[in-house]
């Protein structure tokens, strides 16, 4: 095969795996969104302790957009996680119950401030959010919201 001949099979190539989806020259901010059949009626969004929460927030917004999903952010605090300080030497009782209070208070401010960012970032983009803070063990919280 001569290379004028590869180069047209490698073309017609690209071109029959353009059409079925497999290849799109298009930048990805160039696709619009289109609603597709089916429906998400609610998804729930775990959203403390992790720096994703940006790339969540989108989530949420694109899920609503598409699918018409009802979405609700879950700001979950492991109280079980955070009452572990391991031993303590009978001394530093009051020490450690103190850690324990400073833990959970510095957990439940970071857990609000990340639900109000949900809430601020989806009422930008017109999207209904229902923001929750639940003190729990995470897989357990989640798993009642659905």
């Amino acid at each position: 095969m001569d290379t004028q001949a590869q180069k047209r099979a490698a073309i017609e190539g690209s071109e029959v795996a353009a059409q079925v989806g497999n290849v799109s020259d298009a930048p990805r901010d160039a696709i619009e969104p289109q609603a597709r059949s089916g429906n998400l009626a609610t998804a729930v969004i775990g959203i403390t302790g992790t720096p994703a929460l940006p790339a969540k927030i989108k989530l949420a917004i694109d899920m609503h957009r598409r699918y018409s999903t009802e979405i609700t952010a879950l700001g979950i605090i492991d109280t079980g996680r955070i009452d572990q300080t391991g031993p303590v030497p009978v001394g530093a009782i009051s020490f450690a119950r103190d850690m324990r209070e400073r833990r959970l208070m510095v957990s439940k401010e970071r857990a609000t401030a990340s639900l109000k960012k949900v809430a601020d970032g989806c009422a930008e983009a017109g999207v209904p959010v229902r923001c929750t803070l639940v003190e729990d063990e995470p897989i357990e919280a989640i798993s009642r919201q659905t």
